[in-house]
């Protein structure tokens, strides 16, 4: 048995498991289940996002990006008021951030055999709480 095969007989398992066992499991249950019907794959879902917020801040945003943000907006609220439900979306921000970044590398135009230039970006830095970060995290 491959590992993608192990991986996904793991996670058929815990869906099978009784709502609210843990945050994984209820956020796999989201992310793999309505959730992922209404919006489809997390690609094109946050494709879209970050298509919207491109236009807004008027820089490119990727989708790897976008997804990042809301992770940090639900870690914001984590810090502000613990609640289940943050927990829960970080971890299917986390699977749908995964998702996203397996798709891109399975319909690379390097696999597809095209080369393209690689873009290097400068990060800047982010002052947050008299803390000074750098933004690495640019994907």
């Amino acid at each position: 048995m491959s590992y993608a095969e192990e991986q996904l007989k793991h996670l058929e398992e815990l869906s099978k498991k009784e709502p609210g066992d843990s945050i994984l499991t209820e956020a796999h249950r989201l992310v793999h289940g309505q959730r992922g019907q209404d919006y489809g794959h997390p690609y094109e879902d946050f494709s879209r996002t970050a298509k919207i917020w491109s236009a807004i801040l008027g820089i490119e945003v990727t989708p790897q990006q976008a997804i990042l943000c809301m992770i940090a907006v639900k870690i914001s609220r984590e810090c502000h008021l613990p609640k289940r439900d943050n927990r829960v979306d970080i971890a299917g921000y986390a699977e749908a951030l995964d998702m996203v970044v397996n798709y891109r590398d399975h319909h690379s135009p390097l696999r597809a055999g095209r080369i393209e230039l690689a873009r290097v970006e400068v990060a800047p830095r982010l002052s947050l709480g008299g803390y000074l970060l750098d933004a690495a995290f640019r994907v």
